[in-house]
């Protein structure tokens, strides 16, 4: 017999570590030499790449705790024995991670451009 909530919560923790290693492993050498550069006021660069940091860090890790928290669970003697609610824990659990992945870029390109703007209005204070 399959053990839903173990294996929901390894698809959680695969998913959240991901997302965490992903700001890491996804930079390319030109955005390494961008980052790297000196610029007037800040580096957009560095900013963008901080902003995704984050914006994983804030999707990954959550992910993490509840997957751990699911196969806690799991170990403590709960069990998902229904077929119909496994398969509706299955089909939440890929909805959430597919809705992650999509509202990463948006959020991410959102709170960029709202630093983005604090920051040219202080640089334009001093």
């Amino acid at each position: 017999m399959i053990n839903h909530l173990t294996s929901i919560g390894l698809f959680l923790d695969i998913a959240g570590v991901c997302f965490l290693a992903l700001s890491l492993f996804a930079t390319t050498n030109a955005q390494l030499k961008s980052q790297s550069g000196t610029y007037w006021n800040f580096n957009a660069a560095v900013l963008r790449t901080l902003v995704y940091q984050r914006v994983d860090a804030r999707i990954g890790f959550p992910m993490l705790v509840v997957g751990f928290l699911l196969q806690l669970t799991n170990s403590l003697g709960y069990r998902l024995d229904d077929d119909s609610t496994a398969a509706a824990c299955w089909t939440i659990s890929v909805a959430i991670v597919f809705g992650c992945v999509v509202a990463r870029s948006h959020l991410a390109n959102l709170r960029y451009w709202i630093l983005w703007a604090e920051m040219c209005a202080e640089a334009k204070k001093k």
